[in-house]
């Protein structure tokens, strides 16, 4: 299966493409974690906002594409490998916030246990 033209000209409008991996080498290497499980995304993207997630889901759901999100790290049981588009969130994802005077923290989806 390939991705849709139309997809792929939206999402060339909204990710430069140094944040857009289609290589075998890059696919590879975003498509392992530490599971035994092994898909090949066709097109990783790093994404940087909610609008261009938004975006890109928006024509992922017009263009019938699955979408997989990858976060802070590995898996260990595969849920973060695709065989389709892997939406990688980068290093804008990572902020914390502490609540009700340190009983409560809310953590965006980059953020490691050990930066919790």
């Amino acid at each position: 299966m390939s991705l849709p033209i139309p997809f792929l000209e939206t999402v060339e409008r909204l990710i430069p493409r140094e944040r857009r991996f289609d290589d075998p080498l890059s696919t590879l290497a975003f498509g392992t974690d530490a599971s035994f499980y092994r898909l090949i995304p066709k097109l990783v993207l790093r994404v940087e906002s909610e609008d261009e997630v938004a975006a890109i889901l928006s024509a992922a759901y017009r263009e019938q594409v699955p979408v997989t999100f990858r976060a802070a790290g590995p898996s260990l049981s595969g849920p973060a490998i695709s065989d389709s588009v892997l939406l990688v969130l980068g290093d804008n994802w990572n902020g914390r916030e502490i609540r009700a005077d340190g009983a409560q923290i809310r953590l965006q989806p980059g953020v490691i246990g050990a930066q919790a």
